[in-house]
């Protein structure tokens, strides 16, 4: 029996029939080993991790020759890459994030809340509890991965 083609993990590429395709999400991260392992426990395929192209440095900000490394990370076709710059500042308190400009949060359609929160916490990311809403149908909770990024979990309410 032959062995499995390798899977590409990566940016998505295929263009739509207008031309367009979301080829994926960044986020910085402060520690990309702890960060793939957390999502990996999610179920994200793991690419094989790269150093950031010099050229590319300055626009992440990174004056001071300091090296980069990222990698790409995906579930369900979407990619999520995880830049490690080492001067990443930490992510703001999770306050009124909606008033901030820019990505607020991935979310996750899942089964069971309390398997997937407890898969979170004992991965260094946290629950927000008081974030916990059920409406139409449906519960919905924040969590942070390791570094702050918001996850909202959303599930059937009789799941």
């Amino acid at each position: 029996m032959s062995e499995p083609a390798p899977v590409r993990i990566g940016p998505n590429r295929e263009l739509a029939v207008d031309g367009i395709v979301v080829g994926g999400l960044s986020t910085s991260v402060s520690d990309l080993d702890r960060s793939i392992g957390f999502y990996r426990a999610l179920g994200f395929a793991v690419g094989t991790p790269f150093d950031i192209l010099p050229a590319y440095r300055p626009i992440l900000g990174m004056h001071d020759g300091s090296m980069a490394r990222a990698v790409y990370v995906k579930r369900d076709g979407v990619a999520l890459e995880l830049v490690e710059t080492g001067s990443a500042s930490p992510a703001p308190p999770s306050g009124s994030f909606a008033a901030q400009l820019g990505l607020t949060h991935i979310r996750l359609c899942v089964d069971s809340l309390p398997r997937v929160e407890a898969l979170i916490q004992a991965c260094g990311g946290e629950v927000r509890d008081e974030a916990r809403v059920a409406a139409n149908g449906m519960v919905y909770v924040y969590c942070t991965d390791p570094d702050g990024m918001r996850i909202l979990l959303s599930a059937p309410a009789d799941g």
